[in-house]
């Protein structure tokens, strides 16, 4: 119920990239769309270079909160 929003999660240098750029993506180690409501994470698709979990995690969570802006 309730609106959904989408966000792209690149992840260069050690730090999250909201909606990287196609030149970005290509030195990035992460490639990641999350999509969710306000309360939930509902969709994850990801192509990554063997981050650990706690930056995938991260990542994720990262997507979940910046996407918040369009979702209200």
């Amino acid at each position: 119920n309730g609106p959904i929003g989408a966000a792209r999660v690149g992840y260069r240098n050690g730090q999250y990239v909201l909606n990287p750029t196609r030149r970005e993506l290509k030195t990035s180690e992460l490639d990641l769309v999350v999509a969710g409501t306000e309360r939930a994470v509902l969709m994850v698709e990801s192509e990554a270079e063997g981050l650990p979990e706690e930056v995938m995690l991260g990542a994720v969570m990262f997507g979940h909160e910046q996407m918040q802006v369009a979702i209200r």
